[in-house]
């Protein structure tokens, strides 16, 4: 929180450094949250690729035990 002086040119200049700390803040939050998509979407694609890997194995496996 920002102590106002009551001198206007020193409180914006405080305002204004705090606004920009703040949005350097933001900036990064947003970096982390694009970095955290991205994984999540590799994470899902991963398992979609495992799943359809389990899949096929068990399919074979399958039809090993139990031949047509």
């Amino acid at each position: 929180m920002i102590k106002l002086t009551g001198d206007l040119r020193c409180d914006f200049d405080k305002v204004a450094a705090e606004n920009t700390k703040l949005k350097d803040r933001i900036l990064g939050y947003q970096e982390k949250v694009v970095s955290l998509q991205t994984s999540i979407k590799n994470l899902k694609r991963s398992k979609e690729s495992d799943k359809k890997q389990y899949t096929e194995s068990l399919a074979e496996k399958d039809a090993i035990i139990k031949p047509s």
